[in-house]
């Protein structure tokens, strides 16, 4: 955590910072689309020959067809989609001359939460004391 005060408490502001991580949604990129359509196309074509072999030994493959179906089910859902949520890091920024908080996305500098701080986030620790 980053705290940065001056001397003159009265001139400059007082800000907090910190790197933390958020579940997030993230844009897929074209190049994820490809990758998750191809192993899309690849989980259709493993479930076909699944099938095939389902004629004679059914009641061994079926948990398996289960598992591919929901992987096919999420990566088409990926691929429609466009997007997936995913961990990202975030730099908190309280700024308690303003008292305002600001949640930043580090990949994408986009500012996805700006409110006013609650009166729990205005107290500060004492020095010495985390």
């Amino acid at each position: 955590m980053k705290i940065i005060e001056s001397e003159e408490e009265s001139e400059a502001p007082r800000i907090e910072t910190r790197d933390c991580s958020r579940y997030l949604k993230c844009i897929l990129t074209d190049e994820e689309k490809h990758i998750i359509a191809s192993e899309l196309v690849q989980r259709m074509e493993e479930r076909k020959r699944k099938e095939d072999e389902l004629k004679s030994i059914q009641s061994q493959f079926k948990g398996e067809l289960s598992r591919l179906d929901a992987e096919i089910d999420a990566k088409a859902g990926l691929v429609r989609d466009g997007y997936q949520f995913r961990d990202v890091t975030v730099l908190e920024t309280k700024n308690f001359d303003t008292e305002s908080f600001t949640l930043t996305r580090i990949d994408t500098g986009e500012v996805i939460e700006d409110r006013r701080l609650t009166p729990t986030e205005m107290q500060r620790n004492l020095p010495g004391f985390q």
